[in-house]
């Protein structure tokens, strides 16, 4: 899988596999899987896959032509962090920041945040899906839509969403890194 699972703090979560077709021209990037896609071990299909759904029908594209996945396969959860819901991404990666500070003050090895755990996975699939869609003629590769904050950061280590919201990005995958090609400027200069 390409996942360094045994180093990260929710190797004992039921992974959610991402689906789809491995010739898709779409590949969707969520953030991880929520309560009922673990339930039933399938991506996007909760009230956000409805909604997903719903908007791909509006430009007539079905489900069954992607690749879906998430940045992490894992439903993230973090015991114990005041003022945070204990299944958010962000309070799992505040979970893993405040134990890394207590593991760097006892000269311990510090733990992978799950997006860092799952990163190198999400490459290679990424970059197999890229070469398949090459092999298939589509020159310009696939287009992924990254779905929210930790996807699009994972995708192309630009934090904030809404300064990309609706733009393009350009990248180049490979099984070790995606190399995107973000114009910072505002969208109409």
């Amino acid at each position: 899988m390409g996942a360094l699972c045994a180093s990260c703090p929710l190797k004992s979560q039921v992974v959610v596999p991402p689906e789809g077709r491995e010739d898709a021209r779409i590949v969707v990037v969520g953030e991880s899987p929520g309560r009922e896609e673990v339930i039933r071990r399938r991506p996007f299909i909760g009230a956000s896959g409805r909604l997903l759904e719903d908007m791909l029908e509006t430009v007539n594209v079905r489900r069954e032509q992607m690749w879906i996945t998430n940045t992490i396969l894992c439903r993230p959860f973090a015991p114990g962090v005041p003022g945070l819901k204990q299944h958010e991404m962000g309070a799992m990666l505040a979970w893993v920041r405040v134990h890394n500070r207590a593991l760097v003050k006892a000269n311990e090895p510090t733990i992978l945040s799950p997006i860092e755990a799952c990163r190198p996975r999400l490459l290679r699939e990424l970059a197999h899906l890229e070469r398949r869609a090459q092999t298939v003629g589509l020159p310009n590769g696939l287009v992924v839509l990254s779905l929210g904050n930790y996807a699009t950061h994972a995708l192309t280590g630009k934090i904030g969403v809404g300064k990309l919201r609706g733009s393009p990005v350009p990248c180049r995958i490979t099984d070790d890194s995606i190399t995107a090609q973000w114009d910072p400027r505002p969208r109409g200069e």
